[in-house]
């Protein structure tokens, strides 16, 4: 080097340079937390009777929640949730059940017994072959963005409710709604139709699907009667309405007007 002077380069990196590396790093470490808590934060712990409330649809319906419940049965696509018996609300006209869907098969955690919390977001369902039947409110579970955790295994199932003739006194569409997704009991029914399946018509076979229509005894077996299906009635306008009525007695016996 000129002048004798030796020049050292170094591999280092500046402090300057330290410093731009640190706090990216820092900035993008707490960008990320930041971001995984979000879902975690915006779910809520509500219990079942909260989410059910008093009318067909959920008061929280499209909200992410955090329910407690014991798991009452399992489907292939979902599970029933229902609040432990000294647990509930003390509200007879809020459902302390909830059915949970998974859209496979439901979680090993979610087995009938243990007492769970899971998240997901409250969803009103209706079947799209049946688009004015009563939703139903349920939890909507994906195993990618909700959380089940077991608290406790072997625990007791509710006790059922036992349905009377007075469930039905009012003669309302929705008169069990208060029992939406728990466990319900009947001591005894009278069968009023044959059970559902199919028939192949081929080979003259028939399967039976085990669905089959009932009603409680002391309430009169359902016959159709003079009008119009309830559901034709509800799709006329105003006008077409007039002059026509819907008796609550003839709608809770055949869903007629």
């Amino acid at each position: 080097m000129d002048n004798g002077q030796q020049s050292v380069v170094s591999d280092q990196p500046n402090a300057e340079c330290k410093m731009r590396i640190y706090f990216r790093f820092t900035f993008l470490f707490l960008l990320s937390i930041f971001c995984l808590a979000l879902p975690v934060a915006a779910q809520k712990d509500r219990t079942i009777g909260e989410v059910q409330g008093e009318k067909n649809a959920s008061p929280f319906a499209g909200d992410s929640v955090r329910l407690t419940g014991i798991v009452t049965a399992r489907l292939k696509g979902g599970f029933f949730l229902q609040t432990p018996d000294d647990k509930t609300d003390g509200n007879s006209s809020t459902s302390e059940g909830i059915y949970v869907f998974t859209k496979s098969e439901p979680p090993g955690e979610a087995a009938i017994g243990n007492l769970i919390s899971v998240t997901g977001t409250i969803e009103e369902f209706r079947p799209k072959t049946e688009p004015l039947s009563l939703p139903i409110t349920e939890l909507s579970m994906f195993k990618d963005r909700d959380t089940i955790k077991v608290i406790s295994k072997a625990n007791a199932l509710p006790k059922s409710v036992v349905l009377t003739v007075n469930d039905f006194n009012k003669g309302l569409l929705d008169a069990l709604e208060k029992y939406e997704g728990m466990r319900v009991q009947a001591d005894e029914l009278t069968v009023v139709a044959p059970t559902g399946g199919r028939v192949d018509d081929k080979t003259a076979a028939s399967q039976s699907n085990g669905v089959f229509y009932a009603v409680l005894k002391g309430i009169l077996r359902p016959f159709r009667e003079p009008g119009i299906e309830i559901y034709d009635y509800v799709l006329l306008n105003d006008k077409d309405r007039s002059g026509k009525s819907c008796g609550t007695e003839k709608i809770s016996r055949a869903n007629q007007c």
